[in-house]
């Protein structure tokens, strides 16, 4: 399913490749989720794609002041 999402995702072209790589970093970051495979898997992307390590850092730091998730219910 995630496969699936993720190529979808690429298909549609409406954003480029390093701002859902940075996208997807920021999400894995959260308190709330803090998914080292993604973190590392997304971090590696984004930098073979062209971003910068301020461009990481400063999705880092917006992942960072996320508040946490209080769940539904």
């Amino acid at each position: 399913m995630y496969s699936w999402m993720s190529d979808s995702a690429v298909e549609f072209g409406t954003s480029d490749a390093i701002s859902k790589e940075l996208l997807s970093l920021a999400a894995n970051s959260t308190l709330a989720q803090r998914y080292k495979p993604g973190f590392v898997l997304h971090v590696k992307n984004a930098l073979h794609l062209g971003a910068g390590g301020r461009a990481v850092r400063e999705t880092l730091d917006i992942a960072a002041a996320a508040p946490a998730h209080r769940c539904v219910g």
